[in-house]
């Protein structure tokens, strides 16, 4: 039983990492587009 639950925990935290680094690339796509956009005007 621990096992299994040690395996859902690894799950939820493989998870959310996978969620931090969608969350960053998108941050870091914006933070270039911003930049680009500023240069241009």
């Amino acid at each position: 039983m621990g096992n299994s639950e040690k395996e859902f925990i690894d799950e939820q935290v493989r998870r959310m990492q996978r969620v931090r680094l969608v969350i960053s690339a998108v941050v870091f796509v914006i933070t270039v587009i911003l930049v680009i956009g500023l240069a241009l005007i």
